[in-house]
């Protein structure tokens, strides 16, 4: 099929949640339909960027987001009850780009990744279209106000307010929208929500062999720019990892992704036993070196791709909650959920005092990631949405 591909962040370095998914997509796509790729960028965008993805797309758009058009949308749109993040996206260039496209071309389906752009084409009839949520932005904005104060948490109210029901209206303009999990799908509600898990990379994130360094050692993985990463490790830092060099006095701490804020480096004055590396080449290499990987987080929606890189590796995961989702991995196979500060330290202590045997049974884990959260698994879900939305155009 000829597919029409709009996302609101490039794809590629896929270093962030969302551009995960979307290279993945268009890497398993582009072997069977031909795609054209309009998406936002920002000055980080570079030419080795664009012939990464190229490999994966007939044609290759870019519009890079306006800061002056950015604050005129939020100024106009502020007392209405769009969310933030569609004017935030709002762009008469992308719009006369797509415009342009649609008038010129024949395409089979329109593949949209994320809610902020939705709108673009919501209205649009003349081919089927598949929107790619992802996560439900309410529930994640929900769960971001809760642990902010002042004006801020009254914006992140106010954006959950205009999110509310939003979602669901936008999703049901399209033939089908997919999100993660089935605590994304309650969040939202709409009647044509699939859902397709995150997938690993079930090669790059593999056991290895490594020095005898990973005794004691607690990971923590991801984009630190992202509020509920580092969220999630000033929680563990402050009111659980002091709990655990109690138990276990050799214990360390590592903090592993790029981006991380002062507050974060910060950490490493207060705690010898801690460190913040930020960005790395190879995120598996770290991850293989630790006894355990955590996951404490406390805000936030969707899958967590960490639980599954960790237990991909054979690693052992402590995660809450929150974190989990419906991940359908038990303690048997590694992957242990705590809420609170004192059950949290327990649950790591106790791996890293039998970190042989849950190493075993974190290997246990890669089976059924391989049935259920590889790439090719997910992707196949996608497929058949798209031989469903061909055959209805048919």
């Amino acid at each position: 099929m000829r597919v029409l591909f709009l996302t609101a962040r490039f794809p590629y370095p896929s270093l962030k949640g969302d551009k995960i998914v979307s290279y993945q997509r268009l890497k398993h796509l582009s072997r069977n339909h031909q795609i054209t790729l309009l998406s936002f960028c920002d000055d980080t965008l570079t030419r080795q960027d664009l012939t990464e993805v190229g490999k994966f797309c007939r044609d290759v758009y870019t519009i890079p987001l306006r800061n002056a058009e950015i604050y005129s949308n939020l100024m106009l749109g502020g007392l209405g009850n769009t969310p933030f993040q569609v004017l935030y996206h709002q762009s008469r260039a992308f719009r006369r780009k797509l415009s342009e496209l649609l008038a010129h071309n024949t395409f089979d389906l329109l593949h949209v990744f994320m809610l902020r752009i939705a709108p673009y084409v919501a209205d649009y009839a003349g081919c089927p279209k598949l929107l790619e949520l992802i996560d439900s932005m309410e529930l994640n904005m929900e769960r971001r106000a809760s642990f902010e104060m002042g004006i801020k948490r009254m914006l992140f109210q106010e954006e959950a307010r205009r999110l509310t029901g939003y979602e669901r209206r936008l999703a049901e303009k399209f033939d089908r929208a997919v999100v993660v999990s089935d605590v994304d799908a309650r969040a939202i509600k709409a009647h044509n929500l699939q859902v397709s898990p995150l997938g690993v990379d079930l090669q790059q994130f593999s056991p290895r062999p490594v020095k005898d360094e990973a005794n004691h050692l607690i990971v923590f993985t991801g984009n630190m720019r992202y509020f509920p990463n580092e969220n999630a490790v000033l929680y563990f830092a402050n009111d659980v990892f002091p709990r655990i060099q109690r138990k276990v006095p050799g214990a360390r701490f590592w903090v592993v992704g790029g981006g991380p804020s002062p507050k974060l480096r910060l950490l490493e004055d207060a705690n010898r036993a801690v460190r913040v590396l930020g960005f790395v080449d190879s995120m598996s290499e770290y991850i293989n070196r630790a006894s355990v990987s955590v996951c404490p987080m406390l805000a936030g929606s969707g899958m967590q791709f960490k639980i599954l890189e960790a237990l991909a590796c054979g690693v052992p995961v402590v995660a809450t909650s929150v974190a989990k989702g419906d991940i359908r991995i038990s303690e048997a196979e590694g992957l242990f959920i705590a809420d609170d500060p004192a059950t949290f330290a327990d649950k790591v202590a106790g791996v890293i005092e039998d970190a042989q045997r849950q190493k075993g049974a974190a290997l246990r884990a890669r089976e059924i990631l391989e049935r259920q959260y590889s790439w090719p698994q997910c992707n196949a879900v996608i497929d058949q949405i798209y031989a469903e939305l061909s055959s209805r155009r048919n």
